[in-house]
């Protein structure tokens, strides 16, 4: 069964809810420094924080699809699919 997540970020003038499918992979090993960068790397390019954000889940989840299975217990992400 696939299962919906969601994030939620909030600061003093916004707040916005982001849902995404819950993708079955033991491969997420450096999701939260992932995410945290490309969040930041998009800020720093201009781009508005809630669209940061939406375009810095959509590298995330790319990355976690396409995960190596390499090593023991939980592989890498893939940034360069």
């Amino acid at each position: 069964s696939s299962k919906n997540l969601k994030d939620i970020f909030v600061n003093k003038k916004e707040t916005a809810i982001f849902t995404n499918k819950k993708i079955k992979t033991k491969n997420t090993h450096g999701t939260g420094c992932t995410l945290s960068a490309a969040i930041s790397g998009n800020i720093a390019k201009g781009i508005k924080t809630i669209k940061a954000i939406k375009e810095s889940k959509k590298f995330v989840s790319k990355a976690i699809k396409n995960s190596l299975d390499i090593g023991n217990g939980n592989g890498p992400l893939n940034h360069f699919p």
